[in-house]
């Protein structure tokens, strides 16, 4: 079943983490992290502990080498609570990445109770007002939004709304981020007219603020257009989409990851509208230039393949859609593992696809592989 796709627009930390960087920038970051940290002379305790967080941070996890990442994670963080102790902002800190990690895992529950920690420390260091404070209590909600507990969400995302209200001026950037995030847990509770509002705010005082080109602007743009395509509002919809895309491709140009991902949502609009022949192009654009910007192993990339499938199975090329499924599976499953939802989800596509054609013994194989809890299956 075609769907608006919200993943396509990589929110989250854990997204971020996986989606933003090529292997050679990968490799490049490495080295200088390498460089910049190691020193033969003096290699103090912290020393080691930079490299380890840094490799993490900028390296493994985006290569999806996750279990390698966590253990850096980890002994990073009992060599900063041996130096500094336990209870040492640096080690806070750390409880976020491994979070970010434990999110790009797919163990959802996991990172939620570490960013749960995080801001119940940080508010004891801080106090509730505090920026770091803040950041913390919407990575926090934000964790709770991927869990489904949307009413604890809001509670949270309404708290910082009141309190952004309070120390910074109506347009400020972070209050209008915060409208566009409470307006996500509001529509997931089925408040669809009062989430298009939030959205409508967030957008209409980032372009006083921030101005019509601003990349926050255009994600807003965006998000009003989004929300608009889940209602039904296809055409309504599709000017906010081409805002988004020209002003991207405007300010950041083609190759920017951001634009790209306005090319792919362009794509899925169309499909959605039946505009076979107009998506075909943004669909096709869009993974060749992931595949040439992000690499083979991107997030962005694997996502793709998926469009390119749901277009040639609209077309009724199924056959092309089934390759285009089963590299999405591979790739998925490669690259996040067997249990990660994204490889759920994918499984989905491919055995929608074999029972098209009629191999309805191989569905059911691929099905069997996921869990029957599994939201996303």
């Amino acid at each position: 079943v075609l769907a608006v796709d919200p993943a396509a627009d990589l929110h989250g930390a854990g997204d971020q983490l996986l989606g933003f960087l090529s292997l050679a920038k990968i490799n490049e970051l490495t080295a200088q992290i390498l460089h910049r940290h190691e020193c033969p002379r003096v290699f103090r305790p912290e020393h080691c502990d930079r490299v380890l967080v840094h490799l993490a941070e900028d390296g493994f996890g985006f290569l999806g080498k996750t279990e390698e990442a966590e253990e850096l994670i980890t002994r990073a963080m009992e060599i900063r609570s041996r130096v500094y102790g336990e209870n040492h902002q640096s080690v806070t800190r750390q409880l976020g990445v491994l979070a970010s990690l434990y999110e790009i895992q797919g163990r959802y529950t996991e990172s939620c109770d570490l960013e749960r920690q995080k801001y119940e420390k940080y508010v004891q260091f801080y106090g509730e007002e505090h920026p770091t404070t803040l950041v913390s209590a919407n990575n926090y909600a934000t964790s709770l939004d991927r869990l489904g507990r949307y009413a604890e969400a809001e509670a949270i995302h309404r708290k910082l709304l009141e309190i952004r209200l309070r120390i910074h001026e109506p347009d400020h950037l972070s209050t209008m981020m915060t409208y566009g995030n409470l307006a996500y847990v509001v529509e997931a509770q089925g408040r669809t007219d009062e989430a298009l509002d939030l959205h409508r705010r967030s957008m209409e005082g980032l372009r006083r603020s921030q101005g019509d080109d601003n990349p926050n602007t255009l994600v807003a743009v965006q998000n009003f257009g989004t929300l608009l395509a889940r209602t039904g509002a296809l055409d309504d919809a599709e000017p906010y989409y081409l805002e988004a895309y020209e002003g991207r491709r405007r300010v950041l140009g083609d190759d920017s990851l951001s634009t790209l991902n306005s090319v792919y949502n362009l794509g899925n609009l169309l499909i959605l509208q039946g505009k076979l022949d107009e998506a075909e192009p943004y669909c096709v654009a869009a993974l060749e230039g992931y595949r040439r910007v992000g690499g083979e192993d991107h997030i962005g990339t694997i996502y793709s393949f998926g469009l390119v499938g749901d277009l040639r199975s609209e077309q009724g090329r199924v056959e092309e859609s089934e390759a285009m499924y089963r590299e999405r599976y591979e790739r998925s499953l490669r690259i996040m593992g067997d249990d990660h939802p994204m490889t759920h989800s994918s499984i989905e596509m491919l055995a929608g696809v074999l029972e098209e054609l009629g191999r309805v013994n191989e569905a059911d194989e691929l099905r069997a592989k996921v869990p029957a809890s599994d939201p996303q299956g």
